[in-house]
Parts: C-alpha cells; sequence; structure tokens
C-alpha cells in the first residue's frame, strides 16, 4: 500500500500521526522553503517506514527518507537502498519513543539523522553510525539509558545540543578529530561526562573547552585552547575570575551565562566571534572591552548583565544581535561604531540609565524596540544612512526633540508610542511612510484611554507629516514648500537630469580633472563610487530612452 502527499511550505512544524495496517506512522509537516515536491509513503520488510521523494515532481524518485518502524521491533538495520533509490536520511522523531528498539545500523549512504530520531529509545544498547553524516542533531540519542558505548564517525563536524543527553549509562564516546562544535548539554548527565569531570574540571576535546561546569574559584584556561564550547560554564556560581588566553578564537553561544560569580572579565584580541547569549545574567560583571577582531555580538550576549556601566564597541564589529545588550540596566553610554551595519531588535531595550548613544553612520533601520524602555534617553541623532524606523524603536523613551533625516522612508506603527516628554519630532522627508495610528508619535494616554500628544509635529506643506497629524487631530507646523529633489545624475547641481550632466562629466573627464564621487555623489550615475565616462553614458542612453 502507499499514498501520495504534497508538502509545501508550512508556517510552523507539526507531527501528525496516521494508522496504517496496524502501524503506528509519523508523518513530519516541516517548515520548507522552496518548491514542493511529492513523497509516496511505502513500509520495508513488514516493519520500516519511509518516503520515496521525488524533489523534482518529475515521476523519478531522488531519494529515501527512513520515518519510523512499527512500535515492536527490536533490531532495525537501514537498508543502503530500496528498489534502486538510495536511502539518504532518517526523518526528525523517526523512532522516537521507540522502547523496544535494542540495536541499530545506519549504512553509510545515510548522509543525515534528524533532530529527536532516538529520542527516548530507553532500550537502545548498540548503535552503528553511518561513516558518512557530519552532524549528530540535537537530541538524536537523549534518553537512550541503556545506550553504553558510541563510536562517532570520523567526519563528523558538528554534535548538537542535548545529542546524548540523560544517557546515564554512556561510558564511552570515541571522538573523532573532526568535530569542531559542540553544542550545549551534548554529554550532559551521560557517565561519560562524570568521569572526565572527576579527572579534569576543564574537559577539553579537540582544542576546544566543552566543559568547565564543576569549576570553582580562579579559573586559567589553558594555552592550547581554541575555543569555547556551547553552554561550557553555563549556570557556574562558584567562579570568582576567570582568564581566556589569546589562543582562544570564540566563545560559544551561553558559554559563561548566569555565571553570577565573576565581576571582571577580560576578552583577549584573538577573539572573532562572541556566541548568542554567551554572558547572558552576568549579573556582577560592570564593565567590559570587546577587543578589536571581533566581528559579531550574537542575540543575547550581554543581556540582563544589571550591573555593566561601561561597555567599549571596537570598529571591527559589523553585526550586534537581538536583544544583546536588553536589560542593562546601569548602562549609560554606548559608541555604535560605523563598522557596523545592521542592529537587531530589542538591542539597547530596557537599558533605563541609557542616556547617551552615537549610532552609526551605516545602519539603515533603527530595529523593533532598539531603545525601547530607555527611559533616561533624552535625545538620538538618527544618521543619513537610516531608511526606516521600525516598530516601537523608541517607545517609552524621554525624547524631547527629534529630527526624522529625509533618508527616512518609513516611520513604522508605534514607532514613538508613548514617549511622553516628546516635544517636537520633525520629519524631513515629505513623503515618508507614517504609521497610520495615534500611537506611533503619542506622549502617552489619559485617564479614559485616550491617546494623546501634546507636542508639534514638523513637515513640509502637504506632505505625509500633515497629513497624519491631521489624522490623528495633532498640532503641525509648515517648514514651507518642499525643496525639489535633486536627481541622480545631477552632475552640475541645477536640480535637474539633463544631457548637460553628461556633457559636463565628459569635459570635466576630457581636460584630466577628476570628480570625486564623496563631494558630488549626484555624478556617479551608476552608483559604482566613481565618476568615469560610463556615468555620462548612462545618463545619456537613460535619456535617449526617455524620448521615445
Amino acid at each position: 500500500m502507499n499514498f501520495a502527499k504534497r508538502i509545501t511550505s508550512i508556517a510552523l512544524a507539526s507531527v501528525t500521526a496516521i494508522s496504517l495496517c496496524g502501524t503506528q506512522m509519523f508523518f513530519e509537516e516541516q517548515h520548507l522553503i522552496g518548491e514542493a515536491y511529492t513523497f509516496d509513503a511505502f513500509t520495508y520488510d513488514g516493519y520500516l517506514n519511509y518516503w520515496k521523494i521525488d524533489e523534482d515532481d518529475d515521476g523519478i524518485y531522488d531519494y529515501i527518507e527512513i520515518t519510523g518502524c512499527d512500535d515492536s521491533a527490536t533490531e532495525v538495520e537501514i537498508p543502503s537502498e530500496i528498489d534502486g533509490v538510495s536511502v539518504t536520511s532518517i526523518s526528525d522523531f523517526a523512532f522516537n519513543n521507540h522502547y523496544n528498539l535494542n540495536t541499530v545500523t545506519i549504512p553509510d549512504s545515510v548522509v543525515s539523522v534528524g533532530f529527536d530520531a532516538f529520542y527516548k529509545c530507553t532500550n537502545l544498547k548498540k548503535v552503528i553510525l553511518s561513516n558518512s553524516i557530519t552532524e549528530i542533531d540535537g537530541r538524536t540519542f537523549a534518553y537512550c539509558t541503556n545506550l553504553e558505548s558510541i563510536v562517532i564517525p570520523d567526519g563528523v563536524a558538528s554534535i548538537g545540543s542535548e545529542a546524548f543527553y540523560e544517557c546515564t549509562n554512556l561510558k564511552e564516546i570515541i571522538i573523532p578529530d573532526t568535530v569542531e562544535n559542540f553544542n550545549a548539554y551534548a554529554f550532559l548527565g551521560t557517565q561519560w561526562l562524570e568521569d572526565k569531570r572527576a579527572e579534569n574540571p576543564l574537559i577539553i576535546i579537540n582544542d576546544i573547552l566543552v566543559d568547565g561546569a564543576v569549576c570553582s574559584g580562579d579559573v586559567v584556561i589553558p594555552d592550547n585552547v581554541v575555543g569555547i564550547g556551547s553552554g561550557a560554564f553555563y549556570e557556574n556560581t562558584e567562579i570568582t575570575s576567570l582568564i581566556i588566553p589569546d589562543s582562544v578564537e570564540y566563545i560559544g553561544a551561553l558559554a559563561f551565562c548566569l555565571c553570577t560569580g565573576i565581576s571582571t572579565i577580560v576578552i583577549p584580541d584573538s577573539i572573532t566571534t562572541i556566541g548568542d547569549a554567551a554572558f547572558e545574567s552576568f549579573q556582577s560583571l560592570e564593565s567590559i572591552i570587546i577587543p578589536d577582531g571581533v566581528i559579531s555580538i550574537g542575540d543575547y550576549a550581554f543581556y540582563d548583565c544589571p550591573n555593566l556601566s561601561d561597555i567599549t564597541i571596537p570598529d571591527s564589529v559589523t553585526s550586534i544581535g537581538s536583544m544583546a545588550f536588553c536589560e542593562c540596566e546601569s548602562l549609560e553610554n554606548i559608541t555604535i561604531p560605523d563598522s557596523v551595519t545592521s542592529l537587531d531588535s530589542s538591542v539597547f531595550s530596557g537599558c533605563s540609565a541609557l542616556s547617551n548613544v552615537r549610532l552609526s553612520n551605516n545602519i539603515t533601520e533603527i530595529p523593533s524596540m532598539a531603545f525601547n524602555a530607555c527611559t533616561s534617553l533624552e535625545s538620538i541623532t538618527i544618521p543619513d544612512s537610516v531608511t526606516r524606523i521600525i516598530s516601537l524603536a523608541f517607545a517609552n523613551t524621554s525624547l524631547k526633540n527629534v529630527i526624522v533625516p529625509d533618508s527616512v522612508i518609513d516611520i513604522d506603527y508605534y514607532a514613538f508610542e508613548e514617549c511622553e516628554n516628546l516635544e517636537s519630532i520633525t520629519i524631513m522627508n515629505p513623503e515618508c511612510h507614517i504609521g497610520y495610528s495615534s500611537e506611533t508619535i503619542s506622549n502617552g494616554t489619559d485617564e479614559e484611554y485616550n491617546v494623546y500628544f501634546n507636542g508639534i509635529i514638523y513637515g513640509y506643506e502637504n506632505s505625509t507629516a500633515q497629513e497624519y497629524a491631521e489624522y490623528c487631530d495633532y498640532t503641525f507646523e509648515s517648514l514651507g514648500e518642499a525643496p525639489e529633489k535633486r536627481p541622480t545624475g545631477d552632475a552640475n547641481n541645477d536640480n535637474k537630469l539633463t544631457v548637460s550632466d553628461a556633457a559636463f562629466i565628459a569635459r570635466t573627464l576630457a581636460k584630466r580633472e577628476t570628480i570625486d564621487a564623496e563631494t558630488n555623489p549626484f555624478a556617479d550615475y551608476n552608483n559604482d563610487g566613481k565618476v568615469t565616462v560610463a556615468d555620462a553614458a548612462a545618463i545619456a542612453r537613460f535619456l535617449a530612452k526617455a524620448k521615445i
């Protein structure tokens, strides 16, 4: 028996149980990106369930994915092919909670084993893994309480979060030197980890510090360590000081999360990445210097560090993740260097002492809730690079007078909601889209829950700022007629794009003179950072087409 089911992009992952010929079969509806494909579901050898997958929907099966087995099965030997089609994967949740499963053999044709694939197979004792897999996914063998040994094949580069979590009898793990990424809790609850901790409180594998959860006092990380793994010191409150050597290149996610006993930490110049939540809830941390060389600061990296009052971000950093400094209640000043091109949502939300902010001149958005509830923030300079101010970006701040530059094309709903001290906002772009809600710009709500704004909205005559103010019954004051926008290609600065501009460029260059794209950016018509005859030619072509 077989049946076909078409999978398209599905917003949320879910699992559907279907009874077929007395066998429980699990079909995972995944969040898939890309075109639809068709699969047919079958049973092999009377007990092993699988999908034949036709990715191109051309009637030819591309590969087979194993999806589970009969609940009574004790030994599973997965074939390398079925009916001439290669078996290449084991789906997420494929064998989870199969309590009778005792041994599993996975052939080398299999290149991926899914999340939770053998979760809570509590009688599983022996597993032979494919030599073709490159990672052990999250919770793959979690709660396999009878598993005593495992050989991880050469070629595996990553071991996922909780991969062997609470495998309480797991004493022997052979880890090849190809593994370079150990995720949080990968071995927590195993006898192997307990034995390693008894030997040395710092567990180092392949030059990566995997676990330091039982360290205490002053900790010195050895010079050979190149990375601090995810969750390595998670919730270790017994460490009072820590020295990280120059050999370390990255700090993994959750590495020092909830290490409440450390008040200062020096990050060496060798570090390039600070992972998600690496220093989250570092309660005693007061100051930190992020060294030159760090490129990215992860989500939640310094979230809820209430005593952090001083931080230096170098000009090597290009991105700062979501909630990276959220709830740092003692942080007063922050300078975001021009190297930073992106900030993520809620990056400084809840920094109630933050009063002085210098933004990068290369960010294009003020993200959602970026400075929400920064109640000490009274002024901000929005750089000309910014094109959008996202929802709640400056909500619940103490801003008094704001100038939104003409580069901004969109002020999202609630961007300046409940700014109780806001006296004026000047919107320089006459065509800026403004979220049509009285809460987008407001001082708060009165006792009857009516939204109000007692300040003044400044903008040009017949602008969207005027339209918004009239819609909300707010006070509007005109800046006069909107200036005519200078078009790209206006090399001679007459606010028009004509053949004279192409001629101006050609004549100037013919004299062996240069036109600086920085001082006259409008002459750089093709936007390649320089002004050449190519710009003159492009202007001429555009004008010629316009006349047709």
